[in-house]
């Protein structure tokens, strides 16, 4: 099956950063696995993603992370992926809505994000919402877990 060739040689191509040649095989993966709403198909779609993002064009990064995430909503590269665009764009409400979301999933350091970092970004969601309290609460929470994570430490002295 196409599959079986073509997402190994695209992988490769991403992991030497030539999205070039990695954007059209994923293309093809993605045509290939047609409507089915698999993992693999959430995959293909977050490194399309990221390929967008790498070139700096936010918004059909995000298009393909929310495309991604709708498939495939545990899949922790592309909750991390679509967080750092939310912050990026400053678009808190679903900043703080996925963040949340990360928490309830018990997100580990392999989906690239500690737990100390999800605090911090939920904490800066609420306090760009003027929720001071349930900000102070998250960076004291994230401190709780990571006792010398600077980010944390200068967030909650400038916010008290």
């Amino acid at each position: 099956e196409d599959s079986e060739v073509l997402a190994p040689l695209a992988d490769a191509y991403f992991a030497a950063a030539r999205y070039d040649v990695a954007q059209p095989i994923l293309e093809k993966l993605i045509e290939v696995a047609g409507k089915r709403r698999s993992k693999e198909l959430a995959q293909y779609i977050q490194r399309l993603g990221a390929i967008a993002e790498k070139k700096g064009d936010l918004p059909a990064a995000r298009d393909h992370y929310d495309k991604a995430y709708r498939i495939d909503s545990t899949h922790g590269p592309t909750l991390v992926a679509l967080g750092r665009i939310y912050v990026q764009t400053e678009d808190w409400q679903n900043a703080r809505k996925l963040y949340r979301s990360m928490l309830l999933q018990n997100m580990d350091e392999r989906s690239g994000i500690r737990k100390a970092e999800v605090f911090y970004y939920l904490g800066q969601a609420h306090a760009a919402l003027g929720e001071k309290s349930k900000a102070i609460t998250m960076y004291e929470r994230g401190l709780e877990v990571e006792p010398g994570h600077e980010g944390l430490q200068q967030a909650l002295a400038k916010i008290r």
